[in-house]
C-alpha cells in the first residue's frame, strides 16, 4: 500500500462511520419523540 490509497481507504472508513452514525442519530430522535 502506498500512501495515497490508504489516505483514501481512511477517508472511505471516515465517510461510512459518519454516515452510519448520522443513520442511528435519526433512529434515535425518531425514538425519542414517539416516547415523548
Amino acid at each position: 500500500l502506498n500512501r495515497r490509497n490508504s489516505i483514501s481507504c481512511i477517508v472511505q472508513i471516515c465517510r461510512v462511520v459518519y454516515a452510519a452514525s448520522q443513520m442511528t442519530r435519526m433512529q434515535t430522535t425518531k425514538l425519542f419523540a414517539v416516547e415523548f
